[in-house]
């Protein structure tokens, strides 16, 4: 229990929040009904990565789950747990519903508007777990009917049957198959189009070849791991075969079956050791980072050749970086960062003003504020010398890296304040170059202050995860901005004993109204939600315990009555 209240607190206030996601953006990665062909013959779409040419943009994972799997969970529904067998298979068709997604809009939509939570989900393809998992069940099932039909004379002909006509289809495979498929397409309008701007579409030819040369291969294995283990179950059934020897053979073919799909995951496991050591031992420009001891954030752009988006936050603070739910207020401070269809990234922005014929630097003020003081690229700015807004500090061959000269530091007076109530109106003021964060704050609403104090200083003593603690000296009571996440279920600010009030200011930081005099403020995070769950936890385990004494108790007791009763 101890995590779900937070974690559902956390996602009112997320991307995926009270209105769902964005329709579009929930229904990436949809699994066209189309692609089902894939469960029985795994390239049929290309499998993954580069080969792949269904339905979805990418993918790099095969939702082939095995044609042996398939037949002993269609054997399943002749089991003594028929109506098990059912009720997975029921389930099954559902999830694969729903993972159709945008290839079925008026289903989808149906799963969207009504199903409780639907909404808040992304990838309808990532369903098909479910399905997957129901199937390893369902062929266990399958293969406890085999062994319980063993000498049974319907069932001897039945799977004789089967296994000729699995075998018939394999052979009329081997023989047709690759003339059969030849008219289909192996390719996709976009990745045509991107061949012929490239001016290889030889290159695209010989693609769809060997996408051709993938399904029938494939094709070719799975029927044949189809008929080989129709064949054991036959044997089993006519006691050629036993029991134990069958299980064996079958689990060898599933596994057979498998790896060369989903076994090539197998293949690339390392210690985990290996790993942290591939992806985030220290390098150079790490050391020259770290001797920085201030407390300030980097900014990579576009540096995924070096590290993955995300890896940077190993050794640094980013400001960039994944997470499938992110804050709706920091995503959209990443929208402005990393840009959209309508207008560049704000560090975009800033390079196309300096590599112009006549360069002009364009101020960020939004990395400034979230205290960016480290871009990180991968090539250096020519002429960068005459650059006034930052400065090339560090340079190898993976990376060069500038100090941005505007950053704002962890804390701050701004000297005016304005009220921008709608927070498209807010974002619009941020996504300007003019505006200024050390001048202004803005605000969601008013606060009670007249003005800003003539003379102020603050200075960050604490920054640790949970708690964060500053310094400062104050005229009057005045509005302070601390470039931290502005998050509300948790957060608590005190001076002395005293709590104040949490204040969102440009849209994603924090602002606090601070008493006139020199004081220490201090931030905890302690959510009344995560307080309330360790206890329903303690509870939970408490009467767990209970119960399990209880029923111990009562089995003992009872026992020991029907002995007595025996006795007498």
């Amino acid at each position: 229990m101890n995590p779900y209240l937070s974690t559902m607190e956390y996602s009112r206030h997320t991307m995926r929040g009270a209105e769902g996601l964005d329709k579009a953006y929930a229904q990436g990665w949809s699994f066209h009904p189309k692609e089902i062909l894939g469960f029985i013959i795994p390239d049929f779409w290309g499998g993954i990565n580069q080969n792949y040419w269904g339905y979805m943009p990418f993918t790099q994972v095969y939702n082939y789950f095995g044609l042996v799997v398939l037949l002993f969970a269609v054997l399943a529904l002749f089991s003594y747990e028929r109506k098990l067998a059912i009720f997975l298979w029921i389930s099954s068709a559902f999830f694969t519903l729903i993972s159709f997604g945008s290839a079925t809009p008026a289903l989808s939509d149906i799963f969207l508007n009504y199903l409780p939570f639907f909404n808040k989900f992304r990838v309808p393809s990532m369903s098909l777990v479910i399905l997957q998992f129901n199937m390893v069940i369902l062929a266990a099932l399958g293969l406890k009917t085999v062994i319980e039909n063993k000498g049974n004379e319907v069932w001897k002909k039945r799977y004789k049957i089967m296994f000729w006509s699995i075998g018939a289809v394999y052979i009329l495979w081997l023989l047709f198959a690759k003339k059969l498929f030849a008219g289909l397409p192996f390719t996709t309008a976009i990745e045509q189009a991107r061949y012929q701007e490239a001016n290889a579409l030889s290159q695209l030819q010989h693609l769809r070849g060997v996408r051709l040369e993938a399904l029938y291969k494939s094709g070719a294995l799975a029927l044949m791991f189809a008929a080989v283990s129709m064949g054991n179950v036959y044997l089993h059934t006519i006691e050629k075969l036993k029991s134990k020897a069958f299980i064996i053979f079958i689990t060898l073919i599933c596994f057979l079956d498998l790896m060369p799909y989903t076994g090539q995951h197998l293949r690339t496991l390392e210690p985990l050791t290996n790993r942290t050591e591939k992806h985030f031992s220290m390098k150079n420009f790490d050391d020259f980072l770290l001797k920085d001891e201030d407390n300030y954030r980097i900014y990579p752009f576009n540096m995924g050749q070096v590290r993955a988006a995300g890896e940077w936050a190993y050794h640094h603070q980013t400001v960039d970086g994944y997470s499938a739910a992110k804050l709706k207020r920091y995503d959209d401070i990443l929208t402005l960062l990393n840009g959209s269809q309508e207008r560049d990234g704000e560090y975009l922005r800033y390079l196309r003003g300096v590599l112009q014929d006549e360069p002009q630097e364009v101020s960020t003020p939004v990395l400034n504020m979230l205290n960016a003081k480290y871009f990180l690229l991968p090539l250096g700015i020519p002429e960068d010398e005459e650059l006034t807004m930052c400065a090339r500090v560090y340079h190898d061959e993976n990376l060069v890296i500038y100090e941005n000269k505007e950053v704002m530091p962890r804390a701050w007076f701004p000297s005016e304040m304005r009220l921008a109530e709608e927070p498209e109106i807010a974002l619009r003021m941020l996504a300007d170059p003019g505006f200024d964060p050390a001048q202004t704050a803005i605000l969601e609403e008013a606060l009670p202050i007249a003005k800003q104090p003539e003379s102020a200083h603050v200075s960050q003593t604490i920054a640790e995860m949970h708690e964060l603690e500053y310094d400062y000296k104050s005229d009057d009571e005045a509005l302070l901005v601390l470039s931290e996440v502005y998050y509300p279920a948790g957060w608590k600010a005190f001076v002395g004993e005293k709590e104040l009030p949490i204040h969102p200011v440009n849209h994603v930081l924090r602002g606090i109204v601070v008493p006139a005099g020199a004081h220490t403020l201090r931030l905890v995070f302690q959510p009344e939600s995560y307080k309330k769950s360790t206890m329903l936890s303690l509870i939970g385990i408490i009467i767990t315990g209970l119960l399990i004494v209880a029923g111990i108790l009562w089995h003992f007791l009872r026992r020991e009555n029907q002995l007595d009763t025996k006795t007498s």
